[in-house]
């Protein structure tokens, strides 16, 4: 991942609550399509890893939010509940129902009422909004008309909270993902039948609004709603592990539940909402003008806030669960220089996490360099129920915890070379940073374009081009084939990707520094082949099948045709742009490389022999990695200097 101001996305969406579930046949009006592209964009993993917790849970929460002779006397005082009869007595009978549009206006009229009653909202911080009518756009890459109505919402105002900025024609709007607390979706209890499919999308109809709310709130740790029917509610929670849900708890029977949870869903404080109050914005006028990132390092203790550079992230994941990385470019005052903050949810209990390695790298050339690290700012476990307390899937995923990377920033990846020579040098350099790396027993393990970045204008070197993101890295010792699968498949070795399509038969070989600089080749033979002079892309087929493949079979096929083909040809495919000196830096490296994809593919062909004969041939390959990067990089060297020697040299 660049650590650049280019946006970053990954895509994920669903919409309105009219739709059960994912519609199939012909005759899909323009809604239905709309929503069925959007259940298509959930994140798969999360409809897989939905925990269902006790009716406690819901009893659980905002404790410290009201007592209970707070709420016991707003029950009392509140002509809306009837403590004898102990129910809302605005709601209808379901008998009496004949529409759920019949039970909007009372149920709006509780929330409104707890709201008000107890304190919260009062100042017209947080508003309950018939939404039911409101088109609440979604943000996504590429952009869409998609929106989302859900039947209430919460609007707020606050430091983490921004008015939308334009509707479907362009016009203003006043409430939208960008500015709710939580989404509330109103049903008749007939639909609550779970053999009707309705729990299902009603799930993913809840996992649609949090992914919007994660999107457009991009300080969110976790998101919450309910889906509210005469008789009960059913209770939401969204975090970066997956979705925990508690159904039909009676809010009649068990007002004191609903009273906290509504009062927890419109709390002034953002902490509480599951924000994260470190990240803050400046609003006015209900936009935001400016923002700060603070930052306590782990090691110094020394808290620190830094002005962002721009209101919005420059990198931003458009994911509900995983990693969901958030950055931002930021400004230190103090040292008067640009940084870039990363925030990310990794696995608890992961091994070799990026801010260690990083920690790993500090001092080393041609690696970006850790400024300060927290790592483990918060985790998934924190807000929700106990799993002792919990019915879970088999294998569903374990919890996640947040970790913030502060680290230098450099603007350009490699793809935005200014000149030959810049290219060289930077891909050098970035080379010699993994054989450091790998000296400290570091395996970087995704090696790409958007991963190697141009050094500062007037680098020394050694710094002329650097390795970024670490999220995929792993120690040396650690690293089995099992964990050899993570990186781009674009620029994944032949072995890795072989791994991959064949993990059922053959030998599996782990991921070694020849994988890596196998690598290094693609992201060079990517940009000679495409580039006809600097930001000028004019790719060849077979790069544009690269760029199109979708499967590791598929990248498999692709790179053993252009790595392993008897007869490449080559030189006939470069672009002539690219002088002498690096056309033969080109040949030089490819040919090394194809000898040892070659001798690795053979290793795994060769059926006679016994799995440690074949490991024993594979570690005569790979033993000697310093005399390989001592290789690569003497042919680099030699082309810089050629290149030093031209006159004329090509640039812009």
């Amino acid at each position: 991942m660049s650590n650049s101001s280019s946006l970053e996305v990954n895509a994920g969406d669903a919409h309105d609550r009219e739709a059960q579930c994912p519609l199939d046949g012909p005759e899909l009006s323009p809604k239905d399509r709309m929503i069925e592209e959007q259940l298509a964009m959930l994140d798969p993993q999360v409809m897989a890893i939905v925990s269902l917790a006790e009716k406690q849970f819901t009893g659980s929460l905002y404790q410290e939010l009201v007592s209970d002779d707070c709420i016991d006397a707003f029950l009392t005082r509140c002509d809306l509940y009837d403590v004898e009869t102990e129910r809302w007595s605005n709601i209808p009978k379901t008998e009496e129902i004949s529409d759920k549009s019949e039970l909007y206006k009372p149920i709006f009229e509780i929330i409104d009422e707890i709201m008000k009653g107890l304190g919260n909202g009062v100042d017209g911080a947080r508003q309950i909004k018939q939404t039911h009518d409101v088109q609440l756009l979604h943000r996504e890459q590429p952009e869409t008309d998609h929106y989302s109505s859900p039947s209430l919402a919460i609007k707020a105002r606050g430091p983490s909270f921004e008015l939308p900025t334009f509707t479907k024609n362009g016009s203003s709007t006043s409430i939208g993902f960008s500015n709710v607390t939580a989404c509330f979706d109103v049903e008749r209890s007939n639909i609550e039948d779970a053999h009707n499919g309705s729990s299902l999308s009603q799930l993913a109809q809840q996992a649609i609004y949090a992914r919007q709310i994660f999107i457009q709130q991009p300080n969110r740790k976790f998101v919450r709603s309910l889906v509210i029917t005469e008789h009960c509610f059913h209770f939401y929670h969204f975090d970066r592990a997956g979705a925990q849900f508690v159904s039909y708890v009676n809010y009649h029977s068990n007002p004191d539940a609903f009273v906290r949870i509504i009062l927890g869903l419109s709390s002034t404080d953002e902490e509480v909402l599951g924000l994260d109050t470190s990240v803050q914005w400046v609003i006015e006028d209900g936009r935001k003008t400016g923002g700060s990132v603070t930052v306590i390092d782990d090691k110094t203790k020394v808290e620190k806030t830094y002005s962002m550079v721009d209101t919005e992230p420059s990198v931003i994941r458009y994911t509900l669960y995983g990693r969901s990385t958030v950055c931002w470019i930021v400004w230190d005052a103090e040292n008067e220089q640009k940084l870039f903050i990363k925030d990310a949810w990794t696995p608890s209990k992961r091994p070799d996490p990026e801010h260690e390695l990083l920690e790993e790298a500090l001092g080393l050339e041609g690696v970006v360099q850790m400024v300060a690290c927290e790592g483990n700012r918060c985790e998934t476990q924190d807000f929700r129920a106990a799993p002792e307390h919990c019915w879970q899937p088999p294998n569903s995923s374990k919890g996640r915890r947040c970790v913030r990377v502060v680290e230098e920033y450099f603007e350009k990846d490699i793809l935005c070379f200014g000149s030959e020579m810049e290219l060289l040098c930077a891909l050098r350099d970035a080379i010699a940073g993994h054989a450091n790396l790998y000296a400290v027993d570091v395996m970087h393990c995704d090696i790409s374009c958007n991963n190697i970045m141009l050094g500062r204008p007037g680098a020394k070197p050694g710094y002329r081009g650097l390795l970024i993101d670490f999220d995929g890295s792993a120690r040396i010792g650690r690293i089995t084939p099992e964990r050899s699968v993570t990186g781009s498949r674009r620029t994944m070795s032949i072995s890795i990707l072989n791994n991959i399509s064949n993990h059922e038969r053959g030998l599996l070989l782990s991921r070694d520094h020849l994988d890596e600089l196998e690598a290094f080749l693609y992201v060079f033979g990517y940009i000679i082949h495409s580039y006809s002079a600097p930001g000028k892309f004019n790719p060849p087929s077979f790069i544009l099948d690269w760029i199109e493949a979708r499967t590791a079979q598929a990248h498999y096929l692709l790179k053993s045709l252009y790595l392993l083909h008897p007869d490449p040809t080559l030189d006939k495919r470069i672009q002539p742009f690219w002088s002498d000196a690096t056309v033969e830096l080109y040949l030089g490296f490819y040919t090394f490389i194809r000898q040892m994809a070659a001798e690795k593919e053979r290793i795994r062909l060769w059926r006679h022999l016994t799995d440690e004969e074949q490991e024993e041939i594979l570690d005569g390959i790979t033993s000697n990695p310093d005399s390989h990067y001592d290789f690569v990089l003497g042919l680099f060297d030699q082309a810089i200097e050629n290149l030093s020697h031209c006159k004329g040299e090509k640039t812009v």
